[in-house]
């Protein structure tokens, strides 16, 4: 077994014991009516019926490429769990990823909506596809292939080292308040801190200007 793949394991158990933990210390928590034991301070009971965490092959599926026939993407997230009804995909990046196959990834989540394969298989409608990444840049360059994709609303981006210390704090950044602060940009700042050379100018821009949201929204 690869090192790698030793850290990306302790990676994805250290954000369930953050998720649980944090759930378990909150109050006065915001849940749906239909979780009939939610209290102000939740219990391991009351947080079992809440979280559905589930990995490996039960959470695997296909979806044809739109944008190549015949071909197929594979979706097949790090972790699945559910919160207030909604299906959360995790993807834990390590910057191993080219940026091409991640996109094609997105393009896949994208896919498993429209064609209705997600709704069949979880029997809900709503889905987030969530990806940490290791620092601001790799996130930022994450963030802008969602956005090459259609990903506003659904994809949400956070720093892996925030989730971990502040699980349902206003860490995630979604592609539709990113793409909105670069339209908002006059044409010639917007080409210089897409550049190659200018990601800590855009970095330092989405720090600022780019609202976060809570996975409790």
């Amino acid at each position: 077994v690869k090192v790698e793949k030793i850290q990306h394991e302790i990676d994805l158990n250290d954000v369930k014991i953050a998720l649980t933990k944090d759930l378990a210390e909150k109050e006065n928590l915001y849940l749906s009516p239909d979780y009939p034991n939610c209290k102000k301070t939740l219990d391991l009971q009351a947080i079992r019926e809440i979280f559905v965490f589930t990995r490996g092959s039960a959470t695997w599926d296909y979806v044809e490429d739109p944008q190549n026939e015949g071909k197929q993407i594979c979706i097949r997230p790090d972790m699945v769990f559910t919160l207030n009804k909604t299906v959360h995909f995790l993807e834990l990046d390590r910057g191993t990823m080219n940026l091409m196959r991640f996109r094609k990834k997105l393009r896949g989540y994208k896919e498993y909506c429209l064609n209705g394969a997600f709704v069949s298989k979880y029997g809900v409608s709503d889905f987030r596809v969530l990806t940490t990444a290791l620092s601001e840049e790799r996130r930022n360059n994450l963030l802008e292939q969602a956005i090459a994709e259609g990903g506003n609303s659904r994809c949400w981006f956070a720093v892996f080292d925030e989730v971990i210390s502040n699980p349902f704090g206003e860490v995630w950044v979604r592609g539709k308040e990113y793409k909105e602060m670069l339209e908002s940009l006059p044409e010639s700042q917007r080409k210089r801190i897409l550049n190659a050379h200018r990601k800590r100018e855009r970095d330092e821009l989405v720090r600022k200007n780019v609202i976060c949201h809570s996975l409790l929204e």
